[in-house]
């Protein structure tokens, strides 16, 4: 079974942390189409740290517990969340920014991304793309894309006192898929 309209969909982020998951591993998993569509759970982008330490996916799906399911099945399922996007697409986004806010940010989600844009990307020269909030507007993750130099620079380096994490990335696509930012046409495999 496949997802229908994205009418009853929502945006669900997972974040995989390499020290529980074997990131590389789930990564291919969700090129393969892992279990998804029985949950009706849309693949739409992931972004793998360079030495796949770390990932994001993204995903469309009823909700955050949909995605969860599908990931048990895979070996995770931790760090979910349902996410707002703000900005642009991430198809050529090459740095992760990640924050945790101990309050939950107030007002628009809007803000995430202009807080990211003033504390620590406008300094280093890196083109925020799009954030995605969590809806408890705890968690933020800002795709960005930064000169390969930047990005290399920048990686590990906790701005802020800590407040951002940042690590470069690649895009995941399915083979013979461009990164283009097109991945939401994609359906995958059951």
């Amino acid at each position: 079974m496949t997802a229908g309209p994205d009418i009853a969909m929502t945006d669900v982020v997972w974040v995989c942390d390499g020290e529980t998951s074997d990131c590389a591993g789930l990564a291919q998993a969700m090129v393969d189409g892992a279990c998804l569509g029985l949950h009706r759970v849309r693949w739409r982008e992931a972004y793998l740290a360079e030495g796949a330490h770390r990932m994001v996916c993204r995903f469309r799906a009823p909700d955050a517990e949909s995605v969860r399911l599908a990931l048990h099945l895979a070996g995770a399922g931790e760090g979910v969340w349902t996410a707002t996007l703000v900005g642009s697409g991430g198809a050529e986004a090459n740095l992760v920014l990640e924050r945790e806010f101990p309050q939950p940010l107030r007002g628009d989600p809007r803000r995430a991304l202009a807080l990211a844009r003033a504390e620590c990307l406008e300094a280093c020269g890196v083109e925020p793309l799009h954030v995605m909030i969590s809806l408890d507007r705890r968690h933020a993750i800002c795709l960005c894309h930064a000169p390969h130099d930047t990005a290399a620079r920048l990686a590990g380096v906790e701005h802020l006192d800590g407040r951002w994490r940042c690590w470069p990335c690649r895009q995941v696509v399915r083979p013979g898929v461009e990164p283009s930012g097109q991945a939401d046409a994609i359906t995958p495999r059951t």
